[in-house]
């Protein structure tokens, strides 16, 4: 899986999602390194349960797939079962 990496364009099929994949993720870089720092001073975890955030809030606790990612974002993984 090393090489899929480092060669990533023989793959035409799939080659535009995978640079964007890979752009995202270093677009990221600054704001995982600074939610990183925060986690370290804080001592509270980069990825949280909304209820952390929002615990005034009821809908917090109803979404259990949805978490924070630092701060400033929500994630809500999009997946499907097989």
């Amino acid at each position: 899986m090393q090489h899929l990496k480092e060669e990533f364009w023989k793959y035409a099929d799939n080659f535009e999602l995978m640079r964007d994949a890979i752009q995202l993720r270093y677009s990221l870089v600054p704001y995982i390194y600074t939610a990183s720092r925060n986690a370290y001073d804080s001592g509270v975890s980069i990825c949280r349960p909304m209820y952390y955030g929002f615990p005034e809030k009821q809908e917090s606790n109803d979404f259990k797939n949805q978490y924070m990612f630092g701060n400033e974002m929500i994630v809500r993984p999009n997946y499907r079962k097989s």
